[in-house]
């Protein structure tokens, strides 16, 4: 198993107060169509604070993490026509586009 964190950038403009609402509701949906078709067996929305102090520059607005069987099963993820004809078409709405990925193999390293 793998997981994916995707650091998103709100849309211009947004409060992320906005940013998370939608997130958290309409965005989601297409979030679960993907899980539902078996593209990924667990999903977590980690929504930044929204009264951060004034000097915090974070790296993200808000980052959902995905997991999925193999990090070669992301690209049947992104091709497929769930992906594609959802969560693909809907990101624009609420994001500014600017993503960065990070895919961690789970059962690597322990840490004592």
């Amino acid at each position: 198993m793998a997981k994916v964190f995707t650091l998103l950038q709100r849309k211009e403009g947004w409060s992320r107060s906005r940013f998370s609402d939608y997130w958290s509701s309409t965005h989601k949906e297409h979030a679960l169509d993907l899980a539902h078709a078996g593209f990924f067996t667990g999903y977590v929305q980690n929504h930044l604070l929204s009264d951060l102090p004034a000097l915090a520059c974070p790296a993200a607005d808000g980052i959902p993490e995905i997991w999925i069987p193999s990090p070669q099963s992301l690209t049947d993820l992104a091709a497929s026509e769930v992906y594609q004809q959802g969560a693909a078409k809907d990101e624009p709405n609420f994001t500014s586009g600017e993503t960065a990925s990070y895919i961690s193999v789970c059962g690597g390293r322990s840490v004592h």
